[in-house]
Formats: structure tokens, C-alpha cells, sequence
């Protein structure tokens, strides 16, 4: 019986509607693994890479200008 049951699915799997099953979350995996491979690598922005970008305010005299702290 366990056999048969592998047969079948073995079978379903080399027709053509168990390739295009297979071929969608296969691709989509492979999409999603792409973009975290390629954000591994290239690395995420650091939202407290700046001095007004976490929270903190700029020193006196600066003010915060797209996430740069630079003179008034």
C-alpha cells in the first residue's frame, strides 16, 4: 500500500498538473530567498546610524535635515 500511495504521488508529480503545482511555491520561495540573501549582503539602513535618526536630538545650534544633523 505504501507503495502505491509513492507511485501515485510520484506519478502526479512528473504530469503536468503536479509540475505547475510545484513550480509556484517554488518560485516564490525562491523569490523570497533572494531578496533576505540580497539584504543579508547589502546590509539594512540603521535608523541610529545619525544623531536625530534614533530618537536623539542634534546638539545646540543643528537641526535634524533628512535624518542628518547639520548647522542652522
Amino acid at each position: 500500500m505504501k507503495d502505491s500511495i509513492q507511485g501515485r504521488i510520484r506519478t502526479f508529480l512528473a504530469s503536468e498538473e503536479g509540475k505547475v503545482g510545484v513550480k509556484g511555491p517554488l518560485t516564490v520561495g525562491m523569490a523570497t530567498g533572494s531578496v533576505l540573501f540580497a539584504q543579508t549582503i547589502i546590509g539594512a539602513p540603521q535608523a541610529d546610524a545619525c544623531p536625530c535618526g534614533g530618537g536623539v536630538p542634534c546638539p545646540a545650534g543643528q537641526v535634524c535635515d533628512l535624518g542628518t544633523c547639520r548647522d542652522a
